[in-house]
């Protein structure tokens, strides 16, 4: 499996011994290939200043990243992505009818989305901002991060 881990994804391997081995359990397979975006990079970054994570979680974060395909957004496939993808959660789309009220996703969230439509990834994430994306645009995996008790 292709897949793309959202920012709260590397937040909770870090933070979260449970998550981290079932995580580890179900999607770090052999075969298995692990991409982000340069923009959970950026955004796994601010949160480390921003709680002035010492050394060790800082090192933990930097060999999670190591391990991990970082695509960048500039590619006219997922600037398109994002594109109709926005005009989507708008409920503004041409072509496609949003099923539900508009939805105000957060800037980094759609080129996250963008990128995994772009790149045909399965986005791996515990938020469900992603969820009138899913079948849509791309597959979400959701997890429910409160089934882990140490976060």
């Amino acid at each position: 499996m292709k897949y793309i881990l959202d920012t709260n994804i590397f937040i909770s391997l870090v933070r979260n011994n449970d998550f981290s081995s079932h995580f580890n359990r179900i999607y770090r397979k052999r075969n298995d290939v692990s991409f982000t975006s340069v923009v959970v990079e950026g955004e796994l970054k601010a949160f480390a200043m921003q709680r002035k994570w010492e050394n060790k979680r800082l090192k933990e974060v930097q060999t999670l990243l190591q391990k991990t395909v970082i695509a960048p957004i500039k590619t006219e496939e997922i600037i398109s992505a994002y594109a109709e993808i926005d005009a989507y959660s708008q409920g503004k789309h041409p072509t496609l009818n949003l099923p539900t009220s508009a939805r105000n996703m957060g800037k980094n969230d759609i080129w996250i989305a963008a990128t995994a439509s772009a790149l045909e990834l399965t986005l791996i994430t515990t938020d469900k901002d992603f969820d009138h994306l899913n079948d849509v645009f791309l597959d979400v995996i959701w997890i429910d991060i409160t089934d882990f008790s140490n976060l």
